[in-house]
């Protein structure tokens, strides 16, 4: 579940068959009118995945609204909330090498219901919300690929990398960098990746000694950065941290530690915090998130509910 700008969602309704074959619809909600469109609908045999023949599922943009063979895996919205980016799983093919997978991402205009192909990337699935910056006008995609497609208007700026195997990606809050990771050593933490944009371009990679095998998943307005990551001892910790990319530096404070004070995230914590997100929050961080009480029905929370605990 994500926002779509202050007023909607897109949301996954889970409707699995059986336990390998995943039937999700994919919808945009208007929290004040209650109003759904599904966008799209996500589907996956994984024993079948690799390679794919066809080019893709999509319809073409003269097909209209009609989104029924869209495969989607749900990225970020613009803030907003007239665009909506995901990937097309349907698309799923090898890249020029044979051996890594590149997908196709897609742009969905809300006011219109059309969807049009903007760029090809890379398998990042992981980036998650971290694909699109905070002002709506960037893409991070990770490493270019050979292939590639024009983008139509309007175009936004897509940022690439020169590494790979690069793992989640949060944007700065003034959308001046992206902040990533490098997972495939072996032999020591993962490296941190500061993809700068402003206000000169410029990639800086280093070994955080505070950080062990660490994943991103929240920046703040103050530019500072949110991580968790499990400590030598197996110790699950919950950080926040201040990146310096030119001195290749990092000041972080833990905000969790297992064996503080625990919540059990079962089905009535998160039909509470839907309803009452004032009741249990996380140390450290604002009671910022509004109450969905009177504007979600009981189906609409039950579905919410039943796709996050598909979430492994």
């Amino acid at each position: 579940m994500i926002w779509c700008g202050n007023d909607a969602l897109i949301y996954a309704y889970d409707e699995s068959d059986y336990e390998r074959y995943f039937k999700t619809e994919i919808y945009w909600y208007d929290i004040h009118t209650g109003r759904k469109v599904m966008v799209g609908k996500e589907g996956d045999d994984y024993d079948n995945m690799f390679p794919v023949e066809a080019t893709n599922k999509q319809q073409t943009e003269e097909d209209g609204k009609e989104t029924g063979d869209y495969f989607i895996f749900p990225m970020a919205c613009t803030p907003d909330g007239k665009w909506f980016v995901y990937l097309d799983k349907g698309s799923l093919r090898w890249d020029e090498s044979g051996v890594r997978g590149l997908l196709d991402v897609w742009r969905y205009e809300v006011a219109t219901g059309k969807h049009k192909k903007i760029a090809i990337a890379r398998d990042i699935a992981g980036f998650d919300n971290g694909i699109l910056s905070p002002d709506g006008k960037k893409l991070f995609l990770g490493e270019k690929p050979m292939e590639e497609v024009e983008m139509p208007e309007p175009k936004w700026e897509i940022v690439w990398s020169e590494l790979e195997d690069l793992s989640g990606a949060v944007w700065f809050r003034d959308s001046s960098a992206v902040i990533t990771s490098y997972w495939g050593r072996r032999d020591r933490n993962d490296d941190m990746v500061v993809e700068v944009v402003s206000p000169e371009r410029k990639t800086v990679v280093f070994n955080p000694d505070e950080l062990r095998n660490f994943n991103l998943f929240y920046s703040d307005k103050e530019g500072r950065i949110y991580v968790y990551f499990w400590d030598k001892s197996g110790k699950r910790h919950i950080v926040r941290c201040s990146v310096y990319p030119e001195e290749k530096a990092t000041s972080c404070e833990d905000l969790f530690v297992e064996g503080d004070r625990k919540v059990t995230a079962d089905e009535e914590y998160i039909r509470e915090s839907i309803y009452d997100p004032g009741a249990k929050v996380v140390k450290g961080f604002p009671n910022i998130m509004p109450t969905f009480k009177g504007r979600l029905s009981g189906d609409d929370v039950t579905a919410i509910i039943a796709y996050i605990k598909t979430l492994k």
